[in-house]
């Protein structure tokens, strides 16, 4: 696993894996597969402040939980990924979460804590003929998206403790082919 910048906000979690020149190297490949993997479990404590008339009082909660507020194990999770739109390992954002435009372009959930990315990184890490490359890294977003999806009577809850990050990139390079042939003197 290697290193790699993090930039969390209040409802995002952005992961970019630094030094990619060992892949960008390689003059000739084809990009087989690109896999996310991390790991995500309920978060072991979720608070609320409640104002009482004595003053406020914290109480603990579930942190996974569905609409009425029963607690539930998610299979999936809580995470969508998204990419970012706009270059945050440059231009870090101080005070504000990583910018994205909510079009999933090359990425699609390959099962529970892992996302295929390939047309994604395909997109970061290929140039194409007069396509500009696309922002780094990843963000993982919390469930619902917008919190225009909740009604006022849902207590969903999901509150995650993420670890483990990985970027499983295969590829292939094709075999080396002589462009000229010497051939001995008769």
């Amino acid at each position: 696993m290697g290193r790699f910048p993090i930039a969390a906000a209040r409802r995002s979690f952005s992961v970019g894996f630094l030094d990619p020149r060992p892949f960008d190297a390689v003059p000739k490949k084809t990009l087989d597969r690109a896999v996310l993997f991390y790991r995500e479990q309920a978060s072991p404590r979720c608070m609320s402040m409640v104002y009482t008339q004595g003053g406020f009082l914290v109480d603990p909660l579930p942190c996974w939980t569905d609409g009425d507020g029963k607690v539930v194990q998610k299979a999936n999770g809580c995470l969508s990924l998204q990419a970012p739109n706009e270059d945050w390992l440059r231009n870090p954002p101080a005070d504000r979460p990583v910018g994205w435009s909510g079009e999933q372009v090359g990425i699609q959930r390959a099962g529970p804590s892992a996302w295929e990315v390939t047309g994604l990184f395909r997109l970061q890490h290929i140039p194409t003929l007069g396509g500009s490359p696309a922002s780094p890294g990843y963000i993982l977003i919390g469930e619902p998206l917008f919190t225009r999806n909740l009604s006022a009577d849902d207590n969903t809850r999901c509150t995650s403790q993420l670890s483990d990050f990985r970027l499983s990139v295969t590829y292939t390079v094709p075999p080396i082919v002589a462009e000229y042939e010497v051939r001995p003197p008769r």
